[in-house]
């Protein structure tokens, strides 16, 4: 009998499968058999003079380099057929058994996934190799070789070539940069470094798919669908009826960023207990062919039995004709290796019809829209439920200021989180502070490369105003705190199909505190506040103005900022009879703005100085219309005891009742005149008197082109 030697030991200290380990055992019978075969040969032929290299080889198998009879031969076919059976009665699942179920691979594929897997576990099998094909350069199986070791029959060599000749899985998926159906008979079989590692049992990705793909498992936590129920349903369907008739079908998801488009797949193969698997088409621009990389992607996609979605760029201008070209063929690939029916998914923030349109599978297109006011509050509510906040939190207001994602409300408050925890000494749980900031760092958009942003420093303690006009910025923000109360709970949603956000017109002459009054109520609502210059937004080109204004409107719309329109006299003029294409195309500036205005969920406030300039017509469509009138001698004066800081040191001489009565000018130039008069006394070292005040006060007068009479103030000259 033969003593063998298989070398089992080292093998197990690699931690390889023990049925792999079964499976090179018999493999070692099969080679010893092929090497006792040509051993007799040699004898036959009265060549005994084996080579070192035989012998050294030989040993590897066997102890025993003597010949051996064909009932030894016999013996040893009768032992690893034996052993075969006995594996394949063995119930138990192991990775190779996985491999072939997932490939489809035939009994011939099987054996040489074995005989390659071989030469990357032990050297003794690239040198039997080598001896076997008579070429020490051989380090892996040829077809030649498997074939050697497997049959003697004539027949069932050509049988098997021709099998191999029609091409399948292995030769396609399996083999180390092997172009796709070549079946050259010389050529080594190597398997890919993703299936040496899958065979191993190690979950790593082939390097040029490293960072382009998302994978994530069914047994993955997930939270649940909180929205958007109906597509989930539809996507569901379309598993259990539509691919029992169809052929492979494309389902395309369109929506921004963080609308759940990635989510909703989850929760799909959650349900049907499949991976899924996101690939960025990013990854096309690299060096590597679209070849090689949609076989790797196909080859991931079937070993993880995987639903294929792919990812295109965030914006249509990055998508360049390369991506486009290598979507299609993926998409062609993936319909010819699933002919039995699947779905191939695209996920996009725009639409991607015009690209697909020329395409023969039929396609489907759902939109995920931003979620509603009352989803929003919804999604407020059960996502804050995972985390300790220091007070209530009204999520209905933040749900209404805030036009967020799913995907944005779980960002902002993982944000909050890192906040609060940021703060000294605040252990307490996420306060509200911690809460705006998340939420104004997640809002932010190109809004900033379209408007100026102004930072809100004032509060409602800062604004001298006369208590109507107080009390109508009060009656706003409380329309923006309390409108996912009116509009979601109490169903004004379902009356109001537009006009829902918060629109303000403030009217009255320069300097009378507009943009401090918008300064407020951006405070007030804990909302970003961004100043639109109107003058730059009209262009004499038809359709230039309105173009400039929807940009304006749609990235206000993601960052859900406050839009201050100054000067708002550049488009509202008073509107006449139409005399011209001028007047013509002013009034269908001017309706469009308006337009824009009610569409719009957010706060506008538009600022004018001459509110006769215009048209009641226009007036009508603003929810509040503010005054700000020219402050008289009483407001004066409160205007300059406001302005002075406790620290600022101030002379006895100093009467702020005269300087109101003396002084006619609006909040804005006794701001100036406070600020130079500080200057001049600082300059002399001196406390703040009323001939700065007064010195002041002339300069800025000269500069407003107003004149004052000089009798009773002649002393302080």
């Amino acid at each position: 009998m033969v003593k063998r030697s298989t070398h089992k030991k080292s093998l197990k200290n690699k931690d390889i499968d023990g049925y792999i380990l079964d499976l090179l055992e018999i493999l070692d019978i099969k080679i010893l058999r092929l090497l006792i075969m040509i051993q007799n040969l040699c004898i036959e032929s009265s060549n005994r003079g084996f080579s070192m290299n035989f012998i050294e080889i030989f040993r590897l198998f066997t102890n025993d380099v003597d010949s051996q009879n064909a009932e030894e031969l016999q013996h040893l076919k009768n032992e690893y057929i034996s052993r075969e059976m006995s594996l394949k009665n063995n119930t138990q699942r192991n990775k190779l058994d996985f491999l072939c179920e997932k490939f489809s691979l035939s009994w011939l594929e099987r054996q040489i996934v074995i005989m390659s897997f071989a030469a990357e576990l032990h050297p003794k099998y690239e040198k039997v190799y080598g001896l076997i094909a008579d070429d020490t350069s051989i380090k892996y199986p040829t077809l030649e070789i498997v074939l050697k070791i497997l049959y003697d029959d004539a027949a069932e060599i050509i049988k098997n070539k021709r099998q191999w000749f029609c091409g399948g899985s292995l030769q396609k998926f399996l083999f180390s940069d092997s172009p796709w159906n070549l079946n050259a008979q010389n050529r080594e079989m190597r398997l890919d470094e993703r299936i040496i590692f899958y065979l191993l049992g190690i979950d790593k990705l082939p390097q040029e798919l490293e960072g382009y793909i998302e994978i994530f498992h069914p047994d993955d936590i997930i939270s649940p669908l909180l929205i958007q129920t109906e597509l989930q349903k539809k996507l569901q369907n379309y598993y259990t009826t539509e691919l029992k008739e169809r052929e492979t079908i494309l389902i395309h998801l369109q929506g921004a960023c963080g609308t759940g488009k990635t989510f909703q797949l989850r929760h799909l193969c959650k349900s049907l207990g499949r991976t899924l698997l996101i690939v960025d088409m990013k990854l096309f621009l690299s060096d590597t062919s679209s070849e090689k990389l949609i076989k790797l992607i196909l080859c991931e996609t079937i070993l993880q039995n995987a639903v294929l979605a792919v990812k295109m760029p965030d914006t249509p201008d990055a998508v360049e004709d390369k991506l486009i070209n290598a979507l299609i063929k993926l998409k062609t690939e993936y319909i010819k290796e699933f002919q039995n029916g699947e779905i191939f998914y695209i996920l996009s923030t725009y639409s991607m019809k015009k690209y697909l349109q020329e395409q023969k599978n039929p396609i489907l297109h759902f939109l995920l829209e931003l979620p509603d006011e009352q989803e929003r509050k919804i999604l407020w509510q059960e996502m804050g439920k995972n985390y300790i906040f220091s007070t209530s939190v009204n999520w209905g207001e933040f749900a209404s200021k805030f036009r967020f994602t799913p995907g944005q409300i779980m960002d902002t408050l993982e944000l909050a989180k890192i906040n609060a925890a940021g703060i000294k000494n605040k252990t307490e749980g996420i306060d509200i502070k911690s809460l705006n900031s998340a939420c104004y760092h997640n809002g932010k958009t190109h809004l900033i490369t379209k408007a100026r942003k102004i930072e809100a420093k004032f509060y409602w303690n800062d604004i001298i105003l006369q208590e109507d006009a107080k009390n109508l910025l009060i009656d706003a923000c409380n329309q923006m705190k309390f409108r996912q109360k009116v509009f979601g709970d109490w169903g004004f949603n379902k009356r109001l199909f537009y006009g829902k956000g918060l629109s303000m017109l403030f009217s009255g002459p320069p300097g009378t505190g507009k943009t401090m009054a918008a300064q407020v109520v951006a405070n007030e609502l804990q909302l970003e506040l961004y100043k639109v210059d109107i003058s730059k937004m009209v262009s004499k080109y038809i359709g230039e103005t309105e173009k400039n204004l929807e940009e304006i409107f749609d990235e206000a719309q993601l960052s859900n900022a406050i839009l201050f329109f100054d000067e708002a006299d550049a488009i509202f003029g008073k509107r006449t009879e139409v005399k011209d294409s001028h007047d013509r195309h002013a009034n269908v500036e001017t309706a469009y703005l308006l337009q824009r205005i009610e569409d719009y969920e957010g706060v506008t406030v538009l600022a004018t100085n001459y509110i006769k300039n215009i048209d009641d017509a226009f007036l009508r469509r603003f929810n509040f219309v503010v005054e700000f009138p020219f402050p008289d001698v009483a407001h004066r004066e409160m205007i300059w005891r406001s302005l002075f800081p406790k620290e600022t040191p101030l002379s006895e001489d100093i009467s702020f009742p005269w300087i109101a009565e003396k002084f006619e000018v609006s909040g804005g130039n006794i701001k100036n005149i406070a600020l130079a008069a500080a200057f001049i006394a600082a300059e002399k070292n001196e406390a703040i008197g009323n001939r700065h005040i007064i010195k002041a006060a002339l300069t800025e007068l000269k500069k407003i082109g107003k004149m004052v009479i000089l009798d009773d103030i002649e002393e302080y000259l």
